[in-house]
């Protein structure tokens, strides 16, 4: 049996760390700040003194990114420590932190002269070009160009914003009254569109698409929204009809489904479908393990745990990723899974810098050639039983956030042409969704779960129960698809409102419609939420998208065997890192499931019968792990 201590056994590399530092003490934040900016400061200095016939791309352009991202990768990180130091004042250090690393951004892109001499250098190579529009870019949705009356509207409407932002936060954290929160969201919407239409966009989430650089604009997640809202309602509502037929077998006068009714029911036809499910709980060596083992065998990478390294708290760990064949850094992540005094509860992954590493005393750079990436990826496990366990949720949770983390590393890293090329965002969320589909198949949670590895779980494994339950067409993902598809009509229609919106009559009658079932909150539970006022308002969408561009590619793993070689190789290579540039999600898809038709609305739901364990073959690297043994 397999030890459920915080120590992990695992493959370690402790000569080889990240080259950031995690301060302990208040004092020792503040020096680092202010001697992050006062070098940036020198430098955006000496590079305006370039005189204009020196200039070029590559001391101007090029120099300007490498300043900004030195600077980041010593204060990046704080925005993440403001919710995850073990210490009030640590965490109110890196929150002022974060706070002058954006106030001093927001000073750069609105300085004239620097702006001027970037717009006036004319780039030779094709990664100047790009990074030349980056630049105008930044400037420009920063109030470049605008008289200084509006510049100091557009400073004080993103200062209002923050303070409502932070105030919306703190009502959370304080379980404040809704009707606060509902205030603030309506004079976040105002606020937000005020800014768009200041800088020359039509609506706010045209202004967070160009910032984000999607693939669309409104007008195109509109169309999107339309199309996958009959097939949504084609899904929730049968679930929702059966559920009223059964209300009047009781009673032939009910005439409606109530929103609180839905979870319930779909409790009741689990139990009454698989009575012998279990409660899930299993041990954190266990799950780390054997988790970052499968998903590097079935991803082609070698992941290393870093001992003795330097950390923010205790116990968390680090991890290296890496190329199998070549040993090159792909990339790191900090994973902090322990609960602590002050820290948040929220599953996040997060980047917090893109840095070189203390290997052969130069820096470490992935596979494209470029600084390797690092993340925070952090939740809470369960610890009432004495030491931390994986329920049910954290299980989940933890699959989903390392969808994230590996396929971010993955994307970043196998992008050979100098030009970056980056993930569309609905499929970054799709292969979170994936993974956490993955972590229930069969084969997957057999090998979790098995107490003597992989021959104790090819004999004797039994979880088709737990399986059903969390398909991507098990009427709860389903049930959560409603949901989501709920939220983001609501999310992109108050994004484009210029005034003030109804909106609990506005969630009701769009929750009626998708799902068929009548409202009793209104909505009021997204409120304790930070989604609609905070840094990703505007993103909801890729929800409801991903969940369905993830079913997609599951189906093509299930057809196939979710242990198939050639299958995880398409998805490496069609998915996360396509031959050439400027690949849309749906192109990306096509090619993945080979097809000249993709379509939103070509993803049907499957039979609810699980399909037999495929066995038949099982990559090397599973059957040699030692942490399954």
């Amino acid at each position: 049996m397999v030890s459920g201590d915080k120590n992990i056994s695992f493959n370690s590399a402790p000569e080889i760390e990240p080259e950031i530092i995690f301060p302990q003490d208040v004092q020792t934040i503040n020096d680092e700040v202010k001697n992050s900016l006062f070098h940036a400061e020198q430098e955006v200095t000496y590079l305006l003194s370039i005189p204009a016939g020196e200039r070029n791309e590559y001391n101007t352009i090029i120099r300007l990114e490498e300043i900004l991202t030195k600077m980041d990768s010593s204060l990046l990180k704080y925005k993440a420590l403001a919710r995850l130091y073990p210490d009030k004042d640590l965490q109110s250090a890196a929150f002022m932190a974060a706070e002058k690393r954006n106030a001093f951004i927001r000073d750069i892109a609105l300085n004239d002269d620097l702006y001027h001499l970037i717009k006036e250098v004319s780039p030779k190579s094709e990664y100047g070009r790009w990074l030349h529009a980056q630049e105008i870019k930044f400037f420009r949705v920063n109030g470049a160009g605008l008289t200084a009356e509006k510049r100091r509207e557009l400073a004080s409407l993103h200062l209002k914003l923050e303070s409502l932002q932070n105030q919306h936060l703190k009502n959370i954290r304080e379980n404040r009254s809704v009707t606060e929160n509902i205030d603030i969201l309506s004079e976040t919407v105002i606020l937000r569109n005020k800014i768009a239409a200041l800088l020359g966009y039509p609506t706010w989430t045209d202004y967070i698409a160009d910032l984000q650089g999607w693939e669309m604009n409104s007008t195109g997640i509109s169309s999107l929204l339309n199309e996958l809202t009959p097939l949504v309602k084609e899904w929730i509502q049968p679930l929702v009809a059966e559920l009223l037929q059964k209300k009047q077998a009781n009673n032939p006068e009910e005439r409606f489904v109530y929103d609180y009714e839905v979870e319930p029911f779909i409790a009741s036809l689990h139990r009454k479908s698989h009575p012998h499910e279990r409660e899930l709980s299993l041990p954190f060596h266990q799950v780390i393990t054997r988790s970052l083992s499968l998903i590097s065998c079935l991803l082609g990478v070698r992941t290393e745990q870093i001992t003795d390294s330097s950390l923010y708290a205790p116990g968390v760990l680090l991890f290296r990723v890496s190329d199998e064949k070549t040993s090159e850094t792909m990339g790191w992540f900090y994973l902090d899974l322990i609960d602590r005094a002050e820290k948040s509860g929220e599953w996040m992954t997060v980047m917090i810098a893109v840095d070189g590493s203390k290997e052969g005393g130069g820096g470490d750079v992935n596979l494209s050639g470029k600084p390797a990436p690092v993340f925070i990826v952090s939740g809470i496990v369960d610890e009432s039983s004495g030491h931390p366990q994986f329920d049910k949720e954290d299980y989940t949770l933890l699959f989903h956030e390392l969808g994230h983390v590996y396929t971010r590393i993955l994307s970043v890293s196998g992008v050979s042409a100098q030009v970056p090329e980056t993930l569309p965002v609905e499929l970054t969320e799709a292969s979170s969704h994936l993974f956490e589909y993955l972590a229930w198949t069969p084969e997957i949670l057999c090998i979790m779960t098995a107490p003597d590895g992989l021959d104790s779980a090819r004999k004797d494994c039994k979880t088709s129960e737990e399986s059903a339950m969390n398909s991507p067409f098990s009427p709860k993902h389903l049930w959560s698809l409603g949901r989501d598809m709920t939220v983001s009509i609501l999310e992109h229609q108050l994004m484009k409102t210029p005034g003030n919106i109804s909106f609990g009559e506005t969630y009701a009658g769009i929750f009626t419609e998708i799902t068929g079932a009548k409202v009793t909150d209104e909505g009021e539970y997204l409120h304790g939420h930070p989604h609609f006022t905070g840094d990703n308002a505007g993103m909801y969408w890729i929800y409801p998208a991903g969940r369905l561009y993830g079913a997609m590619i599951y189906s093509k793993f299930a057809d196939y065997g979710f242990f198939n070689q050639t299958t995880w190789y398409e998805f490496s290579k069609m998915i996360l890192m396509p031959d050439g540039r400027g690949i849309s999600a749906e192109d990306r898809m096509k090619r993945f499931l080979d097809t000249d038709n993709i379509s939103i609305h070509e993803v049907k739901k499957r039979n609810s019968d699980l399909p037999v364990k495929i066995w038949t073959f099982i990559p090397d690297c599973i059957v040699r792990t030692k942490s399954l043994a």
